[in-house]
This record gives C-alpha cells, structure tokens and sequence, in this order.
C-alpha cells in the first residue's frame, strides 16, 4: 500500500514539473514575437508612409505644372524653376510622419530638371527627394525617388480664331517643330537608328541633348548590345516595337501651329 502512495506522489511531481515547464516556454515565446510582431508593425507604417509621399509630392507637382502652363500667356515658353519650387512646396501636404522621413521637409523636393521647349511649348517638371528610413536594429538607410509629368503651355483664348470649316487643318506631332499638310508625310515618320550602346555616349538628338533609358522598355541590355534611337527623342529604347518609339499625330487649325513652321516636304 505504501508503495503504491510512493507510486503517486512520483507521478504528481512529474506532472507539476512538466506544467511548469509548459508556462515557462509559452513566456519565452511571447517575449520573442512581440518585438518581431513591433517590428513588422512599424514597418508596414513606414511603406505606408512612403507610398503617401509619393502621391502627395505627384499631386503638388501637378499643382505646380497647372500654375506654369498658365504662367505662359504672359511669359511664353518662359520656365521659372524658382516659381515652379515655390508653388509644389506650397501645394505639398506634409504629415507628422512624413517630415521626419522626408530629409530637408517640403522644401527637400527638388524641380531643378525641369524644363520647356520653346518651340513647341512642352514643359516637364522633374523632382527628386530624399527619404530617410530609420531602423534601430539596422542603423538608418537614405533613399532617393524621382518622377516626372508632361505638361502643354496654355497660351489662353483667342477672340475671333473661332475654328471653322473653312479653316485649314494641318498635322503636327508630339514635340514636333514643324507643320504638315499631308497626313502621310514621310516626315512623320519616326526615323529609328539602332546604334550599339557602348558609343551612345557620343550621340545627340535633333536638340542637341543625350538620350536616357526608356521607362517602358529599358534596363537589361540585349545580347547584341544594340539599342535603338530616334533624331527627335531623348529616350534609347532596348526594344524596337516599344509604345515610346510611336509618334503621336495630332490635327490642328493652322491657326494653332503656334513658333511651328512648314514641312520642307509637304507644305510649301
């Protein structure tokens, strides 16, 4: 009978040691996931964050390109990079967050890219901006983002230039300095040139400036190192049938050519 009492008691002992155990594993786990789960927390805020930068420093930009296109009935085809900074920084909508993140606040948004040409009143605003993104286990990390938009230059509305039928109607292409008469001038073609990337370097476009990767198509360089290039672009394309190597065609009164002048081909 004593024995079995002994018998007991032993049993009762290992389970109590094993309980114990149970719990103490349970603590130990906890304490190892809720900085874990912190840090994933913390991180998803901060992609959240950045996203909203993004689209907040994008609509400013906007803002700031509506504010110069109009600028342009009483200084045409006249850029005022430190007008266009100032209203983007006005129009930017910054967080608690986002100006600790966004290194030099507001006014670390930088437009100084941007640009027009003057012969056919195209505008881009360029920005760039730096993010810093702090990791306490990590250390810190600085990133740089840029983005871009096209804008027209608005020249305002003209009394008694009314459109009509009888009116010609002329062709001109996206960022073209000249007019056409004949829809299937050759002219409005783009010209293509595939050249080999590695003298790239020393190429031009009708402009005079050099000629950047493509957004669309760009990146991995072919096998064969050869790119493609247009006289009037200022993008190298790495594959021949990319949408940015089409030309857009547009059909205007010529009242409308504006510092545009005639085809050499197809309208004297």
């Amino acid at each position: 009978m004593r024995h079995r009492h002994d018998q007991d008691l032993s049993v009762l002992r290992h389970r109590k040691s094993v309980s114990c155990r149970s719990r103490g594993s349970i603590t130990v786990e906890a304490a190892l996931c809720l900085p874990l789960f912190f840090f994933a927390a913390m991180l998803l805020m901060l992609l959240l964050e950045m996203a909203a930068i993004k689209v907040r420093v994008r609509a400013a930009a906007q803002y700031a390109a509506q504010q110069s296109a109009a600028l342009q009935i009483t200084s045409p085809a006249l850029l005022s990079k430190n007008r266009l900074q100032a209203d983007l920084t006005e129009a930017f909508k910054p967080g608690r967050l986002t100006e600790t993140l966004l290194v030099g606040g507001s006014g670390g948004i930088k437009v100084d890219q941007s640009e027009m040409n003057p012969l056919t009143g195209i505008g881009y605003v360029r920005w760039s901006y730096r993010v810093h993104i702090p990791f306490p286990a990590f250390g810190s990390h600085v990133g740089t983002y840029e983005g871009e938009l096209k804008y027209k230059a608005w020249n305002g509305y003209h009394g008694g230039t009314a459109i009509t039928e009888k009116e010609e109607m002329v062709y001109v292409a996206e960022n073209g300095i000249v007019y056409h008469k004949n829809p299937a001038c050759t002219h409005l073609a783009l010209s293509i040139t595939p050249v080999s990337v590695h003298n790239l370097s020393t190429y031009r476009n009708a402009h005079g400036g050099k000629y950047h990767v493509c957004e669309k198509c760009g990146g991995a360089i072919p096998p064969s190192g050869v790119v493609f290039i247009t006289k009037e672009g200022d993008r190298w394309h790495t594959d021949r049938h990319c949408s940015g190597l089409k030309r857009t065609v547009e059909k205007i009164p010529i009242s409308q050519v504006g510092g545009r002048g005639p085809c050499s081909k197809c309208s004297q």
